[in-house]
């Protein structure tokens, strides 16, 4: 096909749209309604008969980036990817520019890296995320509990992004084991290899991210917690300020009543020592206060 490497094309690889190989390859499958690109794909699966094998490859959207996702059908004899963008395309392109010295004599190879690639490639955005984590911990630990509006959000975010690294990787291994197989006939004992390493190794980055999905959990069972101290905290400096003003505002209720007769209002010292009260009461309830350690 135009646009690929000589060097693919070679073992008969080939990209085209889903029309074209209606056109084209109709024969060579007993069932095509699998091969549908008006119903979204979200997984990575692979599917053997009995001469032949087909499937899905998926990328979710994670940080920011799109969802990618194609078609392929796989024999001893040709690999074709069936898709209607370039994501493909384009990591065929990449793979071609590190496979000089590399010899090809088989279309399963290719598909050996383009899993290699797929699941290499996203490896740092899952050490981003860690990255960030830890970053975002020092903060939390600096602030002393300040409230970040932003950040439970940013929690929610990470833990679907982690989640979606878990199934992709899970799918990635899953894909690498029923690739060894079914197809041991016509890979070599080298390939069978670097499939049980890659398989492995899928695992081993499923595993870290529901380590880091764990992180995060405990991340913001931290955050909230410390917001939910903090005001926790307010409302124990209101409810003593309220508890410390209540017989204040009952003398200022009570004598701000204007009867007409309040005997010990009449004396000239009256004010003085109504004041001196209100001075102990305060007093008083401050000594309790401290003595009941409801501030600490």
């Amino acid at each position: 096909m135009e646009g690929l490497p000589k060097q693919l094309s070679d073992v008969s690889v080939e990209i085209i749209t889903l029309k074209e190989f209606h056109d084209k390859y109709r024969h060579l499958m007993e069932d095509n309604h699998f091969f549908d690109l008006s119903k979204p794909v979200k997984h990575t699966k692979i599917y053997y008969m009995s001469h032949y094998a087909y499937g899905a490859l998926f990328l979710p959207k994670i940080q920011q980036r799109s969802e990618q996702s194609c078609y392929f059908y796989l024999d001893d004899a040709k690999f074709i990817i069936i898709e209607e963008h370039d994501w493909m395309k384009g990591l065929l392109n990449q793979i071609a520019n590190e496979i000089n010295n590399i010899e090809l004599t088989k279309p399963i190879q290719v598909l050996l890296m383009i899993i290699e690639k797929m699941i290499y490639s996203q490896e740092k955005y899952l050490y981003e995320i860690e990255e960030k984590l830890d970053q975002q911990e020092e903060s939390m630990l600096n602030n002393d509990g300040e409230y970040q509006p932003d950040l439970d959000h940013e929690f929610h975010k990470y833990g679907r992004d982690l989640l979606a690294f878990k199934r992709y990787y899970q799918q990635l291994s899953e894909f690498c084991d029923l690739l060894d197989e079914y197809f041991q006939e016509i890979v070599k004992p080298i390939s069978r290899k670097k499939l049980q390493y890659l398989s492995l190794y899928a695992k081993r980055l499923k595993d870290d991210a529901l380590d880091l999905r764990e992180y995060v959990m405990q991340l913001r069972e931290i955050y909230n917690a410390d917001v939910s101290n903090k005001q926790n905290r307010t409302m124990q400096i209101l409810t003593v300020v309220t508890t410390v003003f209540a017989p204040l505002t009952l003398l200022t209720g009570w004598y701000g009543m204007n009867f007409k007769h309040i005997p010990e209002l009449e004396p000239p010292i009256s004010y003085p020592i109504l004041i001196m009260v209100v001075i102990g009461i305060v007093i008083f309830e401050v000594y309790m206060i401290k003595k009941k350690k409801w501030l600490n």
